[in-house]
């Protein structure tokens, strides 16, 4: 991102931050879905009950946890705050009334309601400032490395042999992961990595949880084949991320993009 301080960096610093701040957003989007899953168990408890004073303490240490990834960025503070203050200049104010309406609610289902509407505020931010410093990574990598001259990052999405393929942030983290395995199959498990949420589903011992994962996986492969076919003029009988027969996983056709592109 142009005038980040972290364009500066030292390309292992650079690389340290990355690994700081995604991991950072993975945590705020474990929260996210943890809290989605209390508030659904919130309406099936009695008041008075032991299992409700249980939710609202950990109610209590959610909140508390996210205000923490919010406020401590350790390394990367410097250029959390430039990024907020450049990128995100309402947002402070937003968290603020947010965290006020959680402590004010009463009811522990407005609690959660308005614990759930702060995290999804603050995972959010933390996922867009992880995927800026991404994107200067990717950068000094790709110049360092022609073998990968052929997609680059972009911030609308991925460039494909010169063609932009228009992808919001996770949709064009994974189709950025694909190009970079063409010559491996990439897997369910492989491609929860990129998302905090994805792996909790595929690591749950819950077979619906399991199966609504992949199936969330399964709908962003559909999503990049739709974004892919009309940059490059694609057909519906194009594949451009194929199913491997051989086994549960899909490679990004490397070969077609590349016969059809100028």
């Amino acid at each position: 991102m142009r005038n980040g301080p972290w364009n500066t960096d030292d390309r292992e610093v650079l690389r340290e931050k990355w690994r700081l701040v995604n991991e950072t957003a993975s945590q705020c989007e474990l929260f996210l879905q943890k809290v989605e899953i209390l508030r659904i168990r919130v309406d099936h408890v009695e008041e008075g009950t032991v299992e409700h004073e249980n939710l609202a303490v950990e109610a209590r240490e959610l909140f508390i946890a996210v205000g923490q990834q919010l406020l401590e960025s350790g390394l990367t503070m410097e250029d959390w705050n430039w990024f907020v203050e450049n990128k995100l200049p309402d947002e402070p104010e937003r968290w603020k009334e947010l965290g006020q309406h959680c402590q004010q609610a009463k009811p522990l289902k407005i609690v959660f309601h308005r614990i759930e509407e702060f995290v999804s505020a603050v995972a959010n931010a933390k996922r867009r400032f992880a995927d800026a410093v991404r994107l200067t990574l990717n950068a000094w990598e790709e110049a360092d490395n022609p073998n990968t001259s052929w997609f680059q990052r972009d911030d609308n999405g991925v460039r494909i042999h010169g063609k932009l393929v228009e992808l919001p942030g996770r949709d064009a983290d994974v189709l950025y992961f694909l190009c970079q395995r063409t010559s491996r199959i990439s897997t369910y498990e492989d491609i929860a990595e990129l998302a905090g949420s994805w792996q909790l589903g595929l690591d749950s011992a819950n077979d619906k949880s399991i199966k609504a994962t992949q199936s969330n996986i399964r709908s962003c492969l559909d999503r990049i084949r739709k974004a892919i076919r009309p940059s490059f003029k694609l057909t519906k009988e194009h594949d451009p991320v194929k199913r491997v027969k051989s086994g549960p996983g899909w490679k990004l056709d490397k070969e077609l993009l590349q016969s059809i592109s100028p």
